[in-house]
């Protein structure tokens, strides 16, 4: 063993001060192939919104903004008799102006119950492809298509 030394080979010289060495990255950069991120480069992990298997964040102050409650709509049921109509919707600012379908009774009254935030929605019936006010309705303000739509006040 007189031939033996105590120092290291250059390959294992070369291991040891790459593991010492701290590297720094960016946080959009990707680490090498093999290597795993340092704990500080990443993202703090709050929240609890999961998409594709990945974590994203929810800042604080935008949680529940834009939740809408049951509590603050009110019941609103339009009505129309139009005992010929084969198809009868309504349709306001309250749905974007999709018509929703209303259902017929017996007595030849077409109703949709709807649940409305408080304010004042306009709203107009379809029936077939014919566009009509509320002839029940008094309230009316003029539209941009040259006639009137209905008005609905939820309280």
């Amino acid at each position: 063993m007189a031939g033996r030394t105590n120092k290291r080979s250059p390959a294992s010289k070369q291991t040891s001060s790459m593991t010492r060495r701290r590297v720094t990255r960016r946080p959009e950069s990707k680490p090498a192939k093999g290597s795993k991120p340092h704990p500080r480069s990443m993202p703090a992990k709050t929240g609890n919104l999961h998409t594709s298997g990945t974590r994203r964040t929810i800042p604080p102050a935008t949680r529940g903004i834009h939740r809408v409650t049951s509590t603050n709509k009110k019941s609103a049921t339009f009505s129309l008799a139009a005992p010929t109509g084969v198809d009868v919707a309504v349709a306001g600012s309250f749905n974007n102006w999709e018509p929703q379908a209303m259902t017929r009774g017996r007595d030849g009254v077409w109703r949709i119950t709807l649940q409305l935030a408080p304010g004042n929605h306009q709203y107009k019936f379809l029936v077939g492809t014919q566009w009509r006010e509320d002839p029940n309705n008094p309230r009316k303000v003029q539209n941009d298509q040259g006639g009137f739509n209905s008005v609905c006040s939820v309280m």
